[in-house]
């Protein structure tokens, strides 16, 4: 049960970061014709 909690805590925090991450990194992130992401780890890693 407890891990049951952490884990649809842990998903609700990972997918608030991914919907921030669409919206405002689009430096970062680039959806791509096929509706996948493409997600650009330098600019991650070595913020612009």
């Amino acid at each position: 049960m407890l891990i049951e909690g952490m884990r649809s805590r842990l998903d609700t925090a990972a997918t608030g970061v991914g919907n921030y991450l669409i919206k405002a990194r689009t430096d970062v992130i680039a959806r791509r014709p096929d509706g996948s992401i493409s997600v650009n780890t330098q600019g991650i890693i070595y913020p612009p």
